[in-house]
Parts: C-alpha cells; structure tokens; sequence
C-alpha cells in the first residue's frame, strides 16, 4: 500500500494557505503602517508641546526646529517640508505658523529618498493658543490624491472613518 498525499489534498492545502495569506497580508500592512505613524505622531506631540512652550515665552509662534526644545531629526532628503530638512525614517516634517493663527505641525509619509510613496498620506496638528493662556489642539489625516488604500490607512491610524480629520 502506497502511504503519502494525493495530488487533491495537496492543492486544497495550497488553496488554504493562499486563501489564508491574502486575508492576513492586509491586516499585517495596516499593522505595520499604524506602527509608523505611531513614530509621527510621538515627535508631532514633542513638537506640540515644545512650540507651546515657545509661545508661552515669546507670544509667537517658533519658525525654525533650532528655536525648539526638542531634538527633531534632520533628513537630507526632506527638501520640501516647511522648514526643510527634518524628518524620521518614514516621515518629512514640518510647520507653519502665524501670531493670529494656529501653529500646524504636518508629517508626511514618504520613501527613503524622501519623495511619496504609494497610498501617501499626510498627519497633521493643529495647535490653536486660547485666550486663557491654554491650548487647543486637532489632529488629522489627509490621503493623498484620493486613493482608497491611503484613505483606509488613515481610517486605521484615526481608528474609524468618523475621526479621520479629528482623532
């Protein structure tokens, strides 16, 4: 008697396993995009709270990452952020801000080379100084172009489409 598997339970364990990897690999993608972020959003929040420090003293908004009491990593191929050359390893930062406006901190999901990478998508803080001396801050995640995997990611990171712009 011949011991061993047939052709048939071969392919249908082969079918399993495949049918098994495409429901995990983008749950595993989205895992590891939401750790990222993650990384974005730890030094957005320094940044936050270093600039509000800033404004408590000067009553302005901070316009270099030199007038912050936070480390913020320089990256050669971060040209385009505002202002240029700061960024992690999957994030070019950058801010902007005005005495009678909000200062907005904006992380930008890019490559190594420093340019999009595909589903791209941009985290943001807004920081608003109130008149009693606080401060109101709101987070938010723009897809790129409209594409539905950057949509569904930042859906992920904001943990649901109802918080996407305020999370």
């Amino acid at each position: 008697m011949n011991q061993g598997f047939t052709l048939i339970e071969l392919l249908v364990v082969v079918v399993i396993i495949g049918v098994l990897s495409a429901i995990a690999l983008p749950q595993y993608q989205t895992a590891v995009e939401r750790s990222r972020a993650t990384e974005a959003l730890t030094l957005m929040n320094a940044i936050q709270t270093s600039a509000e420090r800033y404004h408590a003293q000067h009553e302005t908004w901070p316009t270099t990452f030199g007038q912050l009491d936070v480390d913020v990593p320089q990256r050669a191929n971060c040209a385009t952020s505002v202002p240029a050359g700061f960024g992690g390893k999957n994030f070019c930062f950058g801010f902007t801000g005005s005495d009678t406006g909000a200062f907005v901190i904006t992380a930008d999901r890019v490559n190594s080379e420093g340019t999009a990478t595909p589903h791209a998508y941009q985290l943001a803080t807004s920081v608003r100084a109130e008149n009693n001396g606080t401060y109101t801050a709101t987070r938010s995640c723009e897809p790129k172009a409209g594409d539905s995997d950057a949509t569904d990611t930042c859906n992920a990171i904001a943990g649901g489409a109802d918080k996407i712009s305020d999370f």
